[in-house]
């Protein structure tokens, strides 16, 4: 029975495990380079025409002087 059972799994996580790899091995990035001006996000399928990107910076205190600094600047150019 611990034979059959041995067996049985080594099958089970055989055909897993070909399956992994036959997909990763097919596998291709296929995404087109997007045209200058646009940005997407994660899923590749919201391109979003944008003036400008900006980096955000790690800490707290400069990420918000920049936004209020992003925030004149579109108040005054009204962006």
């Amino acid at each position: 029975m611990l034979i059959i059972s041995v067996i049985t799994l080594v099958a089970f996580l055989g055909r897993l495990a070909f399956h992994l790899l036959r997909t990763a091995w097919r596998d291709a990035d296929n995404r087109q380079p997007l045209p200058q001006g646009f940005i997407d996000d994660a899923s590749r399928m919201n391109a979003t025409q944008v003036a400008e990107v900006w980096t955000v910076p790690a800490g707290r205190d400069a990420a918000e002087r920049q936004l209020a600094r992003l925030l004149r600047r579109a108040r005054q150019e009204d962006l």
